[in-house]
């Protein structure tokens, strides 16, 4: 599963990274570059939690020359699905839980989910990392107690990851106000993920985002998606940087995914993050 990620790119790779340039709040109204308030409300966090708000790329209808054309767009959603029959926020799930993720193998059955897919309301996260826990055997003040430490899981040499998502379009019966919402879908582990939780989101390189966001990539073709090679932090409880102690399990994992890779070019301890190159 994915419950925390990190989204520190800046304005220009997200819109690189969906090829969009037009933004719009999470009531879906497209927000006026003249009003500097708005336009400047994006914040890049290196913690992003469920419930908050997170620019995701889906494809959408533009007025311009008179007519409206298909294109993508960066929409704001509130991480944590809610159905379009949803009665309110807390009954989304039917017991208060938050659809923060789907499973890729059944998100066509569930109810709460199915709609979408339905409707074919795929759109793609950017992020820059996203993290994941794992429990080991410890002590808790005298007691023995399973401690879990966090790994942020970035993709070697990119900046920006690219995850699979729907979305649904939710109104307030009182209001009349819309919310957009998303999920994040996720798959089982590949054997580089598998030592760390046995499930995983669902990343997507390029072209894969873009069939994604066209409907031409199936559901059950992201259980077979290419991850690329993972790297694996091991942080501190909080976060908020990197853990410096010693990780040999991390080190180890890293050293293998490296002898195991075809490359021959030489390993560096900082690998170069290659930023994306926008046209026009």
């Amino acid at each position: 599963m994915c419950g925390r990620f990190a989204c520190t790119l800046s304005r220009a790779d997200i819109e690189c990274a969906g090829n969009a340039k037009v933004w719009r709040a999470d009531d879906g109204r497209e927000i006026d570059e003249t009003d500097a308030a708005e336009h400047d409300c994006y914040q890049p966090r290196t913690r992003v939690s469920p419930t908050n708000l997170v620019p995701v790329i889906i494809r959408g209808s533009i007025e311009g020359s008179g007519r409206a054309r298909s294109s993508n767009v960066v929409q704001y959603c509130r991480w944590g699905l809610i159905p379009s029959f949803a009665q309110d926020v807390r009954s989304a799930a039917g017991n208060g839980a938050l659809l923060i993720n789907a499973r890729s193998e059944s998100v066509e059955e569930k109810p709460s989910f199915r709609g979408a897919v339905r409707r074919r309301q795929f759109c793609v996260v950017p992020c820059s990392a996203f993290f994941e826990w794992k429990g080991e055997p410890g002590v808790l003040g005298k007691r023995k107690a399973e401690l879990k430490t966090p790994y942020r899981i970035r993709s070697e040499g990119a900046a920006v990851m690219r995850l699979a998502g729907i979305y649904d379009v939710w109104t307030d019966p009182a209001t009349k106000k819309r919310l957009w919402s998303v999920a994040i879908l996720t798959r089982a582990a590949t054997k580089q993920m598998a030592w760390l939780h046995d499930r995983m989101p669902c990343i997507l390189d390029e072209q894969q985002a873009t069939e994604w966001l066209m409907g031409t990539l199936s559901v059950h073709a992201l259980a077979s998606t290419s991850q690329g090679k993972l790297v694996f932090e091991k942080m501190l409880k909080d976060l908020s940087a990197v853990d410096l102690s010693k990780d040999e399990h991390a080190q180890q994992r890293n050293f293998m995914m490296n002898f195991l890779s075809p490359s021959k070019k030489q390993r560096k301890i900082e690998p170069k993050v290659e930023h994306e190159k926008c046209e026009g």
